[in-house]
This record gives structure tokens, C-alpha cells and sequence, in this order.
């Protein structure tokens, strides 16, 4: 049998005190990929021709071998609040495994939010430090090397209403 205690705090059958408390929740990830091509033939311009290059064996591109992130979280008295971190290894930037990008680490990306019910504020900043990288970085076969940048620093406040 649960009660309420005047404290609004929830008792159960030991006593204990559960509910308005904060709590900090540490968290990661880890990704390991490692594709290849079994059989892939490119076309590939070699002066006037159009030769097809055997690609076979080769690893795919944009395809980082190491992902990983990390985050905390934190949640109390109608708050919460989480700090992530992102990173991508490097990778081959064309299927002729030619040349690699360094990838990107720890782009961070923290939100923060209050609910009352039947409010809630919510305030999200993805690449929190305004990290300057590139989220693609590619080489066609004709050498040429092209990067795609990240989106600068975004910041977000929505207001949510629940009708019940």
C-alpha cells in the first residue's frame, strides 16, 4: 500500500522515501563497423575512356570504423537536463580507398527542460561550442575532394500544453 506523506513524497510498504529526488545518469555508446565490397566495379574517366576500375575488396565510403558518444543526465523536482557528446572516427572518402577524413569528435549537443504540469519548456542547443567540421567529407574519381559542412550552433526553445 503506497501513501502520500504531507511532503508529497510517495511511502512504500518499507518506509522508504521515493520520488522528488534528483538522480544523475551517466551513459555512452560504442559502434564498431567494418563493411567491404564483395564484388563493385566503378567507372572511372581515364582521358577520352571510360574504364571500369574493380573496387572488390575495398572498405565503403563515409563509413567511419569507430563511433562513440557520450552523455549525463540529470532529472529532479520537475527539471531535466542532458549533456551528450558525439564523435565519428575517420573514414575513406571514395571507393578507391584513396584518402581518408579525419572525422569529427565531441560535438556537443545539451537540452534542458521544466515540467509542470500541464506546462512544459524545453530548451535544446545542439553543437553547443559552435565546432566547425565537416559531416561529409567525399572524392569523386576524378580527384576532386568536396566537404559538406555541419550546421553552426542551433538553438531551440518549444512550449508544450497537454490537453487532457
Amino acid at each position: 500500500m503506497r501513501q502520500r506523506g504531507p511532503d508529497r513524497q510517495e511511502r512504500g510498504r518499507t518506509g522508504g522515501r521515493r520520488g522528488r529526488g534528483s538522480r544523475l545518469q551517466p551513459g555512452g555508446f560504442y559502434a564498431w563497423s567494418h563493411y567491404t565490397y564483395d564484388k563493385f566495379s566503378e567507372p572511372v574517366r581515364v582521358g577520352f575512356a571510360t574504364v571500369n576500375q574493380d573496387r572488390a575488396g575495398n572498405e565503403l565510403p563515409y563509413i567511419p570504423r569507430h563511433q562513440y558518444g557520450a552523455h549525463v543526465a540529470w532529472a529532479g523536482s520537475g527539471w531535466r537536463a542532458r549533456l551528450a557528446g558525439l564523435s565519428w572516427g575517420e573514414y575513406w572518402m571514395d571507393n578507391a580507398n584513396t584518402e581518408k577524413y579525419a572525422g569529427w569528435q565531441w560535438v556537443m549537443n545539451l537540452s534542458v527542460s521544466y515540467r509542470r504540469a500541464p506546462h512544459a519548456l524545453t530548451l535544446n542547443v545542439d553543437n553547443l561550442t559552435d565546432k566547425r567540421y565537416a559531416v561529409e567529407a567525399k572524392k569523386d574519381t576524378g580527384g576532386k575532394v568536396s566537404y559538406s559542412a555541419a550546421a553552426p550552433r542551433a538553438v531551440m526553445l518549444t512550449y508544450r500544453y497537454d490537453f487532457h
